[in-house]
């Protein structure tokens, strides 16, 4: 079974997002406001990274549909 790169990018979304899940709760756990803030931090970028990446993934797949249609 072959992996095709959307696939592959999609799987990359997910990681980024349990990533930021992952933040949040130590985030909830950390004993001093610094680390807390450190975590939430963290887990803001991995937020935004698979924001992007889900951006990028609608473009390049509305490209394509738009190559195949014409």
């Amino acid at each position: 079974m072959r992996t095709s790169a959307t696939d592959v990018r999609l799987k990359r979304v997910e990681q980024y997002e349990t990533s930021a899940a992952e933040c949040e709760t130590l985030a909830q756990m950390a004993g001093d406001s610094a680390m807390q803030t450190k975590y939430k931090r963290l887990a803001a970028h991995y937020r935004h990274l698979a924001a992007g990446f889900r951006k990028a993934l609608a473009i390049h797949g509305a490209a394509l549909v738009s190559l195949t249609l014409h």
